[in-house]
């Protein structure tokens, strides 16, 4: 998944293991991005990593906490059930 600056936020997967298959995604909410310079994230070489805290940064905007992330993109995907902040 990309930012409008072609910097990659995301990354998604799928894996298929004794005929089950797995899929899920990875979203940089505030990591250390200097991890990302000991490999080539998805085999692309000239990609720049980002997250959600540098984005956050650049828009003078708070940073949002895992949980925040985690009820937003259950909300997007509609999840069922109580979010967290209803428990």
């Amino acid at each position: 998944m990309w930012t409008p600056e072609h910097e990659k936020i995301a990354s998604i997967g799928m894996r298929i293991r004794g005929g089950v298959t797995s899929h899920g995604f990875a979203l940089n909410i505030a990591p250390d991005l200097n991890a990302f310079t000991a490999f080539t994230p998805c085999g692309l070489p000239d990609v720049s990593m980002t997250s959600l805290a540098r984005m956050a940064v650049t828009l003078d905007a708070p940073v949002p906490t895992e949980e925040q992330v985690r009820d937003a993109v259950a909300d997007a995907l509609g999840a069922a059930g109580p979010s967290s902040t209803d428990r």
